[in-house]
């Protein structure tokens, strides 16, 4: 399949699972197709476009899908899928996430800031894929928000009621330089 026809697939299939299965088909194209760890952008076009839809619907029972939807592929499965070299996929990795940084900060703050639950802590399905969604926002604006990450992070960290609170904003700075580390 093309990388247009696997982004129709990942924009519009009406199954959640084929959809998202179609955007890491587009990430892996692109590591294959691009040597140089340039990325082409379709993937972070369509994550984009996710994040808009999943703000503008209010709908937290999809948070758990979104969270999935913003995780980077993991180094394993771009060296199973493709011949690049290690230090080439690992630039062609921080790439995407700079770049999905970049063309979504406003979008990942607002699912951050939308994801902050004052009410007591739950362990159900949604709650949990909120939590999920929070965390990878949180981690994925250390790169082009630093200082705003840390804020959060820091926030988050002394207002936390549970360990997965605790854990993704230690996370989310961990490779940030500052005293709060």
């Amino acid at each position: 399949q093309t990388a247009d026809d696997l982004k129709l697939l990942a924009r519009f299939d009406v199954d959640p699972f084929n959809a998202w299965q179609a955007s890491r088909q587009l990430i892996l194209k692109d590591a294959k197709t691009h040597a140089q760890a340039q990325a082409s952008g379709h993937w972070v076009e369509v994550i984009g476009e996710r994040l808009e839809d999943y703000l503008s619907q209010d709908d937290s029972s999809q948070a758990a899908l979104l969270s999935q939807w913003l995780m980077l592929p993991s180094i394993k499965s771009l060296l199973l899928e493709t011949d690049a070299s290690l230090d080439t996929l690992l630039a062609f990795r921080d790439q995407l996430g700079l770049a999905l940084g970049h063309r979504c900060q406003a979008q990942l703050k607002a699912c951050y800031e939308a994801s902050k639950d004052p009410k007591p802590y739950r362990f159900d399905k949604v709650s949990v894929g909120i939590r999920a969604l929070k965390g990878r926002a949180l981690s994925l604006l250390s790169s082009v928000d630093p200082e705003w990450t840390i804020q959060a992070a820091v926030e988050q960290y002394k207002g936390a009621e549970h360990m997965t609170d605790r854990m993704s904003a230690l996370q989310a700075i961990n490779d940030l330089h500052g005293s709060e580390r």
